[in-house]
């Protein structure tokens, strides 16, 4: 059997299953979505993990005869709207042309927008590929990019997307509706490389050509996600580039690791000209860009790989991300500069690893909630990130999601160092002769995994090695390449892990974070977390298209999660961008922070 995309003109959950020859798909997936759930012991001393048991949700019918009501409007219109209501100015630019060096401490991992996990090849990527809806990156609002408008039917079950005209990939090729058809087949192939495979599924029955420039998408249920769950997450592309590559080696294929730069093909503002591995990329300007009101200013994008403070200030690099004791720096020695610090939906956090054949020493409530207490989270903000961040207090909601609420959370984890220690008395750890506590004959130490070239990040770790080795615990800090923790995620061979997670999280879905069917790499599940009640409230919570009757569903389900604590979430996120005084109209938003690099313009003489 062929384990490659065919794109057909029409595929359904059965036809996607069957015909990618998706390696371990279960046949329980050929008739829709199943969750996968585990049931937890009631005790006390138990754990949700991720031990699958098929329990099979029906989608609706869809009403043929319901009408379709026009609900978007087009790009520009709402770029504009969007701008003059945040009232920014963006400078005609005085010179055309130039490089843009934005200097980053991480590799990105692959060039493959539908592969991408990480925040590095996402920056990279959007500028190579589209999707057919964005999210406005200021306003947080669904707008068209490669669809040039939709519509949704009166019962919310399907949604008509009709292609802008005159879009073509790099290569010349004309954008159809059969790559569209192919990047969503391919986006829910079961072979385990698509990260938001599971969360696309979860309200996706079919996707249909119309015309030669109308594709449908139909819904399993109304749900007020399905546009974010669906057209935003899948990036278009080309069928004839990648539909002789089985999906299960797309991994490796040459158009992900950019070792051919014909394969590295999409309908972006930037085309692609080289990757090289651990020190840069660049991207070249698409002077024949289908949208010329977004074509680059700049000649050049160049993502560089190991750049230092100092080489920023010293003009090597115009853009940079910035330590929190950088950023303090600039702002009161160097101040000709600037400093961008953004609030993002996301978090930094440490996460768990409750897959028991990988470490059992999680899996107990009690544990990862005796860890939590143990932390002093407001000391963490104003020490380590100097006050860029805010302490988490409504679990893996942010404060623009409508589930924010930190007045309703059950469990609060409050710095309490007894609450600690009697939890983990409680959970059965007992001190050993050298002072190590051990469980069933198991001591508990652990290695936690971190990027080694963010300073917080060892800061932050050094400090969790004392919190928690005051109570008997022994922890090795373990930095290493960033692209080096995607790997061992992928494995799961880890115990814990501190990272950041930024993901747009306005409308309070957390289901690609925490459903058993998003366990990692099939969603964003990383601690292969599993608990069928949060699961069930996440189907509510999908289908409910009252607000008030969604809000306290998500705010319901923050309950559950955060009272299982798979992760120590300990502030919500701020990247902090510096710039260098020549660099004009780069305007980071929460959303993306780079956005306005299409816009930017390099003053030479600065």
């Amino acid at each position: 059997m062929s384990t490659k995309p065919t794109g057909p003109a029409r595929f359904t959950r059965r036809q996607a299953a069957v015909s990618l020859g998706a390696a371990g798909t279960s046949a329980a997936l050929l008739g829709g979505r199943t969750f996968a759930q585990a049931t937890p012991d009631a005790s006390p001393s138990s754990s949700p993990v991720a031990s699958p048991a098929a329990s099979p949700v029906a989608a609706m019918t869809p009403g043929p005869a319901s009408p379709f009501t026009t609900v978007s409007a087009s790009r520009d219109e709402a770029m504009k709207g969007a701008i003059a209501a945040a009232k920014i100015t963006l400078e005609d630019p005085k010179v055309t042309g130039g490089d843009l060096i934005d200097l980053q401490t991480a590799d990105v991992a692959t060039l493959n927008p539908i592969l991408r996990q990480d925040g590095n090849s996402w920056q990279i990527t959007c500028k190579v590929y589209e999707s057919l809806v964005f999210a406005d990156p200021l306003t947080g609002a669904f707008v068209p990019q490669l669809a040039d408008s939709w519509e949704m039917s009166a019962d919310g079950m399907r949604w008509r997307f009709h292609l802008a005209q005159g879009v073509t990939f790099h290569d010349g090729t004309p954008l159809t509706v059969e790559d569209v058809l192919f990047s969503f087949a391919a986006s829910v192939d079961g072979s385990g490389l698509a990260p938001n495979k599971a969360t696309i599924d979860s309200v996706l029955a079919s996707a249909e050509k119309i015309d030669d420039s109308t594709i449908e998408l139909t819904a399993k249920f109304p749900s007020s996600a399905f546009l974010f769950q669906t057209a935003t997450l899948v990036p278009i592309v080309p069928k004839h580039i990648w539909e002789s590559v089985p999906f299960a080696q797309w991994g490796s294929a040459p158009g992900s690791t950019g070792q051919d730069p014909t394969k590295v093909i999409g309908t972006g503002p930037f085309t692609f000209v080289e990757w090289v591995q651990n020190d840069h990329v660049t991207l070249q300007k698409n002077a024949r860009y289908w949208n010329a009101e977004w074509t680059p200013v700049i000649d050049r994008y160049i993502r560089r790989v190991g750049g230092t403070f100092q080489t920023f200030l010293t003009g090597e690099g115009d853009i940079t991300a910035l330590a929190p004791a950088d950023a303090v720096t600039v702002q009161k020695e160097h101040t000709d500069f600037s400093v961008w610090p953004v609030g993002i939906a996301g978090f930094w956090f440490y996460m768990t690893n409750l897959d028991a054949t990988h470490t059992p020493l999680f899996t107990d409530v009690r544990t990862r909630q005796a860890l939590y207490h143990a932390i002093d989270r407001q000391l963490l903000v104003d020490k380590v990130l100097l006050g860029f961040g805010k302490v988490v207090d409504s679990y893996a909601q942010v404060p623009a999601a409508p589930g924010y609420a930190p007045d309703q959370m059950e469990t609060v984890y409050d710095y309490d160092v007894d609450k600690a220690k009697a939890l983990l008395a409680d959970a059965g750890w007992i001190a050993g002769s050298d002072g190590v506590l051990v469980l069933d004959g198991n001591p508990f130490s652990f290695s936690i995994l971190f990027d080694e070239t963010d300073p917080a990040s060892e800061q932050l770790v050094t400090y969790v090695q004392q919190a928690w080795g005051d109570l008997g615990i022994k922890v090795e800090a373990s930095p290493m390449p960033f692209p080096s923790i995607i790997d061992a995620l992928n494995r799961r061979d880890y115990q814990m892990i501190y990272t950041g997670f930024g993901y747009y999280a306005a409308d309070g879905n957390t289901g690609l974070l925490f459903r058993t069917d998003a366990a990692y790499p099939a969603g964003y599940n990383m601690a292969f977390y599993s608990n069928p009640e949060f699961d069930r409230l996440d189907d509510e919570q999908l289908r409910e298209l009252d607000p008030e009757k969604r809000r306290s569903l998500l705010i319901e389900q923050s309950n559950v999660v955060n009272n299982d604590a798979p992760w120590g979430l300990i502030s919500y996120m701020q990247t902090i961008t510096g710039t260098h005084p020549r660099v004009h109209n780069y305007i980071p938003t929460g959303i993306d922070t780079t956005w306005t690099v299409l816009k930017v313009w390099i003053d030479p003489d600065a």
